[in-house]
């Protein structure tokens, strides 16, 4: 029996996804899955969807149901995360607080200050899951995909887990447009740097043509360029081509958001760079879908191969240890503690293909990030290691440098407002924060509401209904 531990089963975002990609790929072996959630009810009906969509495993699946963390993950092979502490209301605070000051973002996941306090929300909670662990599952395997992804790696090794690795499906993703786009079916490419921030170092065809120049013109084409500003900006002025959206990249860079000239140039609709969107969208889809009742008609969804990560990475770990016999490529989040990303720290965690030696995850083939982005992935590595060390020690002073390396702070605020907002965070997000304990002094700056997300419209319907319809239906 294998056992797989999804802590965080309730999960809006990729919850579905997960227990699709598992149940639909993943035959080979009787399977055990243990689904945890403060949510029960809302696991329950993930559970109850589970056993209705599979029914032809249902002698080789058991599916459990728990509250307790430390009942699901032991004696489990893997143990798979997708939680997210304090929820929407924390999220909300991440955009909030940082846009009265001046700062505004799209995501807030990876960096910028809504990603320095989301990881010192997560990173106690996933050094305790790390400590039970040891306890009730030594040998087990975590797939982390909660948020940033550069962090959680890093608290675990420097806990010393090195069975880690954080998943993303941005590289995959990627690569599927540029087939698309390029109308190839073989890609032939070495990719490389940190979690939504990793660059195409070579792209080339199946017969070893380089493909990099007609990649730029497609990218630099005005149809596609107008909706992916940031990226194709990057690309013409550095010659290299990054991995996330134009959105997600504008919140890591200090050129996109520093300025209204700036804003006004490059920040497009939606998840193209709209500042706000993520909680907008995500507050929408809780009040439409967050009692989970949907998975009660819900249909599974099938993934490209090329999507399949986490089902090649189980096998593995199920019937193939320390064999990788796919010809597809498995993208991950590892540490580059072997130098593999040679110009990268060792301390970094590095986006890249991975593969399984001695029974950890490390980085496929020995590479460099190109010297004309190179300081880029440096400063992600930099901003990543300080949240670390804040969360950790839950030090104010270490948050407040965290937030003055932070890119797109430092570029918009001075250090004086850089601490004020970041005693404002420990204050406002104090129940999630118990390593600050009463750290919270500054309180005399008042909050307005978040400014409302003008309704974005495509081809009839608005962008909060196209990503319900392209995630749920």
């Amino acid at each position: 029996m294998f056992r797989i531990a999804i802590i965080g089963a309730s999960s809006l975002s990729i919850g579905k996804k997960v227990i699709d990609e598992i149940l639909q790929e993943f035959t080979e072996t009787d399977l055990e899955l243990r689904l945890m959630s403060l949510h029960i009810d809302h696991t329950r009906i993930v559970a109850d969807y589970a056993r209705r969509t599979y029914p032809c495993r249902s002698n080789s699946l058991t599916v459990l149901v728990t509250r307790n963390s430390r009942e699901a993950v032991e004696g489990c092979q893997v143990v798979i995360t997708m939680f997210d502490i304090g929820g929407f209301r924390a999220s909300a605070l991440d955009h909030k607080i940082p846009l009265h000051f001046g700062v505004g973002q799209c995501i807030g996941d990876t960096l910028g200050p809504g990603a320095v306090m989301r990881a010192q929300r997560v990173i106690p909670v996933l050094d305790g899951l790390r400590r039970d662990l040891e306890e009730l599952a030594p040998n087990s395997l975590i797939i982390n995909y909660v948020n940033p992804l550069g962090p959680a790696g890093m608290v675990f090794e420097r806990k010393n887990w090195h069975r880690h690795i954080g998943l993303c499906d941005g590289p995959a993703a990627m690569l599927d447009s540029i087939k698309s786009l390029l109308n190839v079916d073989i890609l032939r490419f070495k990719l490389a740097g940190t979690n939504h921030m990793s660059w195409l170092v070579s792209l080339e065809d199946k017969h070893g043509e380089n493909l990099y120049e007609e990649l730029r013109r497609a990218i630099l084409n005005p149809n596609i360029a107008g909706k992916e500003r940031v990226r194709a900006e990057i690309l013409q002025t550095f010659g290299y081509f990054c991995s996330e959206s134009s959105g997600q990249l504008s919140d890591m860079l200090p050129w996109f958001r520093n300025s209204e000239t700036s804003r006004k140039s490059y920040l497009a609709s939606g998840y193209a760079g709209r500042t706000g969107i993520y909680p907008r969208v995500n507050s929408l889809l809780h009040k439409q879908l967050g009692q989970m009742n949907f998975l009660k008609t819900a249909k599974p969804e099938r993934f490209p191969v090329s999507r399949h990560s986490l089902v090649r990475i189980l096998r593995n770990e199920a019937v193939n240890k320390d064999q990788n016999k796919s010809s597809n490529p498995i993208f991950g989040n590892v540490t580059n503690k072997e130098g593999r990303i040679s110009n990268m720290p060792r301390s970094a965690i590095v986006e890249t293909e991975i593969s399984q030696s001695s029974g950890c995850w490390i980085p496929a083939a020995t590479t460099q990030i190109p010297r004309e982005v190179l300081s880029m992935s440096l400063t992600h590595t930099v901003s990543n290691e300080l949240m670390t060390d804040a969360a950790l020690s839950g030090n104010p002073e270490d948050l407040v440098r965290a937030m003055c390396h932070d890119p797109i702070t430092a570029s918009s605020m001075s250090i004086n407002s850089i601490r004020d907002m970041t005693f404002k965070f420990i204050e406002k997000q104090s129940e999630w924060l118990p390593q600050y304990g009463d750290a919270h002094s500054f309180s005399g700056i008042d909050i307005p509401n978040l400014p409302r997300v003008e309704k974005t419209v495509f081809d009839g319907e608005s962008f909060v209904d196209q990503v319900i319809r392209q995630k749920f239906q």
